[in-house]
């Protein structure tokens, strides 16, 4: 099992809108800045009438506005920066398939090489699984007799 980097809250968050498609990271942006700013803004209580007991409410209340405050803009931004990362993430995922099918037939060209096992023709190919998963590769056309192949 592979270790986990210990990364920041805030990192976190932008990892965590990243993983969700764009409009719902900006959606989660919108959200969270309308409902700490109602927090923040909130009325404060009056201090001259406080008696003893109430004094740790009203302290409470003032840490909750107050990281209200700073959180109604650091929370949106981070989800924006998360939803802007998903939406060029997909771009990126779109030209990719666009450019690779992995349901098309290998190919055979005239300028195949040769099998380095048995020297038959060899056809264009596509790693199904692994890390070389998506990436053409020459196999051997008489497979499953020969496992002879070379890398594309």
């Amino acid at each position: 099992m592979a270790r986990r980097r210990k990364g920041s809250f805030f990192e976190d968050l932008i990892g965590v809108a990243a993983a969700l498609p764009w409009w719902a990271g900006m959606l989660l942006a919108l959200i969270s800045y309308f409902f700490l700013h109602n927090i923040a803004t909130a009325p404060q209580v009056n201090t001259a009438n406080l008696v003893p007991g109430q004094l740790g409410s009203f302290a409470v209340g003032q840490l909750k506005r107050t990281l209200a405050l700073f959180g109604q803009y650091i929370l949106p931004f981070a989800f924006s920066l998360g939803a802007i990362l998903s939406f060029i993430r997909n771009k990126k995922d779109k030209n990719e398939k666009s450019t690779y099918s992995p349901y098309s037939k290998p190919n055979t060209t005239e300028n195949s090489p040769s099998c380095p096992n048995c020297g038959s023709s060899m056809v264009k190919r596509t790693a199904k699984k692994g890390v070389n998963a998506g990436r053409y590769f020459w196999g051997c056309s008489s497979f499953p007799n020969c496992y002879g192949k070379r890398s594309y």
